[in-house]
């Protein structure tokens, strides 16, 4: 008799999903990237940031939760590079990052009464997968390259982050914008009387379309 019930509620939830309405989008977003650090030694500590440019290109899919509430469980997937390149006394120095990052969020869909125009606050986490991390460093024809996550024994490829903003939706195009920060730490480091962490911040900017 349970299983017939987990069945008869499996069937019945997939038929409320198939039902549902649902809104998929793509877009690309520039997004200025914060790289913070900090070290701690014997109580001391000492954070330094960077700042990195990125873009991504990102598929999401919005699919109502109940069909009288216009609130929606979003997620989708997106590929973000991240770059940061300088000169300096001759020496140029190039930072990237390639991640794919998976999001997961909460939207409301508030319709502006007698317009096309909605306005769509959403929340939630997400998951980023890092697939290249490193930095050349050039001197005349000498190319030195280090692979972050080969240096770093600590330094993870999987990290947990969170996520909050709003699009604003003309008709079938939006705009957006949307601020992300770490659950998890890309490093976290401990020895003896030392501690490293590092992590990131963004704000993301958005175009896209829906369908």
């Amino acid at each position: 008799m349970k299983k017939l019930l987990i069945i008869a509620a499996s069937v019945a939830l997939f038929g409320v999903a198939a039902s549902a309405q649902v809104i998929n989008t793509v877009d690309l977003s520039y997004s200025p990237v914060t790289l913070n650090s900090n070290v701690s030694v014997i109580g001391l500590n000492n954070s330094n940031s960077e700042n990195l440019n990125a873009v991504s290109a990102n598929w999401s899919q919005a699919r109502a939760l109940l069909e009288s509430t216009p609130l929606y469980l979003q997620y989708g997937a997106g590929l973000q590079y991240a770059w940061k390149a300088e000169t300096e006394n001759k020496v140029k120095s190039t930072t990237d990052f390639l991640s794919v990052k998976v999001p997961v969020n909460v939207l409301f869909d508030l319709a502006i009464p007698s317009t096309p125009v909605h306005i769509m606050p959403f929340a939630g986490v997400n998951v980023q997968g890092y697939i290249l991390g490193q930095q050349s460093t050039s001197l005349g024809d000498n190319t030195t390259k280090v692979n972050y996550f080969e240096k770093f024994e600590d330094m993870n490829r999987v990290v947990l982050g969170w996520q909050a903003g709003a699009r604003v939706a003309f008709q079938n195009l939006f705009v957006g914008v949307s601020y992300e920060g770490p659950i998890t730490n890309l490093l976290h480091s401990t020895e003896s009387n030392s501690e490293l962490k590092m992590n990131t911040h963004q704000v993301n900017i958005s175009l896209g379309i829906s369908f």
